[in-house]
Formats: C-alpha cells, structure tokens, sequence
C-alpha cells in the first residue's frame, strides 16, 4: 500500500510546487476610479467582497475615507467575487486587501485585513500624498 502511495505523493508535490513557483501576475497599470482625483494624487484600491465582515467594516470607512479626502484621493472598490481578473491580476489571495498606489500608478505598499482610514491616510503621507481631514 506504501509503495503505491508514494508516486501519488509525488505528483502531488509537483503539483502542489508548481503552483507556489508560478509568477505573479503584473497587476494593470491602470484603471478608471469611481472617485475622481486631482493630478498628482495617489489611489487606494480595497479588493474586498459584499459580504466578509471585515470587507463591510473597510466599506463604511472606505466611505468616510473619500468624504474626509474629496479629490486628494482616488478609492476604488472591487468586488472579487464579481470581478475576478482583476483580483488575480493583482494576485489576491485573502481579503480584503489594499494595494495602494502612487501619483504615477505603481504601488507602492499593500495590507490585507481590516485598516483604519488613519492608517490609510499615514501611509500615504509617507509619500507625500496627504489628504485634507
């Protein structure tokens, strides 16, 4: 029985490693935001779902978030159960998920789980992107 077992471990294994070595997809350079931007702005792309808790919790504050940085800040929300290809195209793996970009459109930090908009406005400044409160 073990002797039988063993070259299904092993393709198993391949199997299992080919996946882990695969490479990540490039995220797209650039998409359309539903909150318009000044030039020079940064974005905060939250790649969440309608109905994990901590994707509702990062929604209200996504929401007060773009009241608080009207046009300082471009925030886009994804659903990646509705829009799959652009989950996997910025290799989502656990959500929500934030990657946030630069004026020029390259990220340049990324966070998964809940983050206050705080947080989201301090990593922004770290690159001088600010937003009014």
């Amino acid at each position: 029985m073990a002797v039988r077992l063993a070259p299904l471990s092993l393709v198993a294994l391949g199997v299992v490693a080919a996946y882990a070595l695969r490479p990540a997809p490039e995220p797209p350079a650039v998409q359309a935001s539903p909150t318009p931007a000044t030039a020079g702005a940064g974005r905060l792309i939250e790649l969440g779902s309608t109905t994990c808790k901590s994707c509702r919790a990062m929604h209200a504050e996504l929401a007060a978030l773009r009241a608080e940085c009207d046009g300082d800040l471009s925030v886009e929300e994804v659903d990646v159960y509705a829009d799959a290809e652009t989950a996997g195209a910025y290799g989502v793996q656990l959500i929500p998920t934030q990657v946030f970009l630069d004026a020029s459109g390259q990220e340049f930090d990324r966070h998964t789980g809940f983050l206050p908009r705080q947080e989201i406005r301090r990593r922004f400044a770290t690159r001088g992107l600010d937003c009014a409160p």
